[in-house]
């Protein structure tokens, strides 16, 4: 499971670093120059188009994963590192239901708020299937 928790982890880092235009390219936030990572292709002899297949398979599979292990009973409910808590803004409700003994409400809404992220990630996946297939080498350089 933690290698799943990982496999999402790293998905979610390249996607929101390619999805970023206000910050440096790619390569450098990975501490390569453009340069260097076009010498490693070159190197291994793939072309753009190898790269980017290769790539999108492994974001691919990486959604794969994370579907896999979310979108199941307690995905996020019973895994500490995804699950969802109670909002910051309804400490002082939560506090005053457990002081009065409805506690179970405070924890039921946070049991409702989980099941539906393990709903809901079916969806983001097809969202971020079609994202992936129409990705190209230099959106993620970008």
């Amino acid at each position: 499971m933690n290698a799943q928790l990982c496999t999402s982890l790293v998905l979610a880092c390249l996607l929101s670093a390619a999805a970023s235009s206000q910050a440096a390219s790619f390569w450098e936030r990975l501490g390569l120059k453009r340069s260097s990572a076009e010498k490693a292709a070159a190197t291994l002899g793939l072309s753009e188009e190898e790269i980017t297949q290769g790539l999108k398979a492994a974001l691919d599979k990486g959604v794969q994963s994370a579907v896999a292990t979310l979108s199941r009973d307690g995905g996020f409910l019973q895994d500490a590192a995804v699950r969802i808590p109670l909002p910051e803004s309804l400490a002082t409700v939560e506090r005053g239901l457990r002081a009065v003994g409805q506690g179970p409400l405070a924890d039921e809404f946070v049991t409702t708020m989980n099941r539906a992220a393990e709903k809901a990630v079916p969806q983001a996946a097809e969202v971020l299937g079609q994202s992936i297939r129409q990705m190209t080498l230099s959106d993620v350089q970008t």
